[in-house]
């Protein structure tokens, strides 16, 4: 089952029987037992400790848990400590020996003291030893965004609300990566604990992994502030931080180690927004992701469970169970149509302190869920009121381009301005206005940084598209991790992205999507079915879903080729380009056991949702 599985199916609970009394922790199961490793699995011969994770949070304490030998069966003394989060730490008492194969075995936790089973086991080998790392990286936070999103935990396991959202950027030192998987991890903001994540969580492109929300329910690199709950959700105990400027500090430890890593410290800014009045849609207007035949539409059981938007895997995987499932609706579904044009959803990406190179080649404003921006409606003036002059372009991804005809001027305080955003649609037209300090002129970037492939995963996801929005599938999924160049950084709010898989397009995105960490902000679904980070194949499609048209990649090996284009600079930025192979795992049998979210009162069960969707599996490994 996948990491978001439990809580979404909770949810699902909860909308179909209201008298669920508690949303409880998956059942220990060896699924979620695991042990953090690097890709190659080589991993260095001085390495502190190596772990097992814990499956839910049961401790692994037990002796007869955790043993470490050579390929040739002779065991290696080492002491095994509980570790954090549950987890099992094992410290070799010597070294490993460069150049040897060793199996990690670890014996079911979830077995009573009675029973016997066949252990859990990975293999590595130890390579030359490294220096232990005495730096971190960096840490950085990105724009504030408004919207819904959901809070985790509480007898429903999740709470729809509206609120405010910033999400943290980390990229790890080079000292670090070899490190990681050995890594746990604390976030805290104005010096108290906001989240944690074990170890291995975090990989070497400083991307979090999927965590189990029940027992991870802030994720680590994101910080909020609870503004208003979603209608007929009950209000959540957890309100996330209060509205004002805070700061937020990374802990990382690796465990063992005697060389301490240094925290990391930024700040950032949440405030609740005035809610402007919601659109009445009329026959005019795109209706959304509709459902004809039907009282509940898919977007209105997603608004209603409070996933839709930042919580969009767990929000679709829902609605398109309860469409695809005959739950709340027949399968008549027309067309899913994107939604109407907001005024308030166009914005011009600007650096996080508002300070624009002199040279800048070009403003942009962006245009909001696919409606293009007018460029006969753009200005840029002086903070004097003085007009700009430039040209005034239509841009891609429908955005409108500022090219200012000569180079700004250090010190100089400027407006950009867009009127009449959405003055052919029916609702209110709409402005736009951003300010920003020119800076002095620098280098336009030659380099655009380095792409790397992490490693393949198992994963349950949607496909986007088609009538229902979404169908969610099986398959196999790896996610690509970006580093820009120090010298792309100033100008990556007006960079727009390509990514081309063996030659032929596979995703694209806006300018300013991707932050000086390399981290891609979330899509509008309806315009960017595909991350730009993110590639797949579908190996299976869930029971009761239709098959998508887009079926992914085919399994094999691929080449990706990351092309970033500086709006109108006339110096070209280079392709980065990355292997990766994407294979089917084989067919396993699936055995349905334990019953996971536990729901009271109702005449259906969450263990009966989990059995209809096939999303829970107990593997007995060799």
């Amino acid at each position: 089952m996948t990491r978001f599985g439990w809580s979404a199916l909770c949810a699902v609970a909860v909308l179909l029987a209201p008298s669920a009394e508690a949303c409880t922790s998956a059942p220990c199961s060896p699924w979620w037992t695991r042990f953090p490793l690097p890709k190659d699995a080589v991993v260095p011969a001085n390495v502190p400790a190596l772990v097992m994770v814990s499956p839910g949070g049961w401790p692994i304490v037990d002796a007869r848990t955790l043993r470490l030998r050579t390929e040739d069966d002779t065991g290696v003394e080492a002491t095994l400590l509980p570790g954090p989060l549950g987890s099992g730490v094992l410290v070799p008492a010597a070294p490993l020996v460069p150049g040897t194969r060793y199996h990690l075995e670890g014996r079911d936790p979830c077995l009573g003291e009675s029973e016997e089973g066949p252990p859990e086991t990975a293999t590595f080998t130890a390579g030359p030893a490294a220096a232990l790392p005495t730096a971190t990286g960096t840490l950085q936070a990105g724009q504030e965004e408004h919207g819904p999103f959901q809070v985790w935990g509480g007898g429903s396991c999740s709470v729809g609300v509206e609120g405010s959202q910033v999400t943290l950027g980390f990229t790890p030192a080079p000292e670090l990566v070899p490190f990681l998987p050995w890594v746990h991890w604390t976030l805290e903001v104005d010096g108290k604990p906001w989240a944690t994540a074990p170890h291995g969580a975090v990989d070497a492109a400083g991307t979090l992994g999927m965590l189990d929300r029940l027992r991870f329910p802030h994720a680590l690199f994101s910080v909020y502030s609870v503004c208003e709950t979603v209608p007929d959700q009950q209000p959540p105990s957890d309100l996330g931080l209060e509205e004002g400027t805070h700061v937020a500090t990374l802990r990382p430890v690796l465990e063992q180690s005697g060389t301490p890593l240094p925290p990391l410290e930024v700040s950032f800014k949440l405030t609740c927004m005035e809610k402007d009045p919601v659109p009445v849609p009329n026959d005019s207007q795109d209706k959304g992701c509709s459902q004809t035949g039907g009282g509940l539409s898919l977007l209105g059981a997603l608004a209603a469970l409070g996933l839709w938007r930042r919580g969009w895997k767990q929000g679709v995987a829902v609605g398109a169970f309860m469409v695809g499932g005959g739950l709340a609706l027949p399968p008549s579904a027309q067309a899913c149509g994107g939604p109407i044009c907001q005024a308030k959803k166009f914005h011009a990406p600007l650096p996080t302190d508002a300070s624009v190179p002199a040279n800048v080649p070009a403003l942009v404003v962006l245009s909001s869920n696919g409606y293009e921006a007018d460029s006969g409606n753009l200005r840029l003036r002086t903070e004097d009121g003085a007009d700009v002059e430039a040209t005034f372009l239509p841009g891609p991804h429908g955005s409108g381009l500022v090219v200012p005809a000569a180079p700004l001027v250090p010190g100089t305080r400027y407006h950009l301005e867009a009127s009449n955003l959405c003055g052919r649609y029916p609702q209110e037209p709409g402005t736009l206005e951003t300010s920003f300090t020119a800076d002095p002129a620098v280098a336009l970037p030659a380099a655009s940084g380095t792409l790397r492939a992490g490693p393949e995963q198992n994963a349950t996801f949607p496909v986007w598209g088609g009538s229902l929005c979404s169908v969610d599938v099986e398959g196999r999924t790896v996610t690509l991790g970006f580093t820009p160049a120090p010298e792309l950084v100033p100008f990556l709010p007006w960079v727009h992205w390509t990514l081309e898989v063996d030659g032929k397009p596979w995703a694209t995105a806006q300018h300013g999507a991707v932050d000086a960490a390399g981290n891609v902000m979330p899509p509008d679904r309806f315009a960017y079915p595909h991350d730009l980070l993110t590639v797949y194949t579908v190996c299976k499609v869930l029971p009761d879903q239709q098959a998508p048209s887009d079926q992914g990649l085919a399994p094999g090996k691929h080449v990706a080729t990351l092309r970033p284009v500086l709006e109108q600079s006339g110096t070209p930025l280079p392709p980065l380009e990355v292997s990766f192979e994407l294979k089917c795992p084989d067919e396993v049998p699936e055995v349905p056991e334990d019953k996971g979210c536990t729901q009271a009162g109702g005449g259906l069960t969450a263990f009966g949702l989990l059995a209809t969707l096939r999303l829970w599996r107990r593997t007995k490994r060799p």
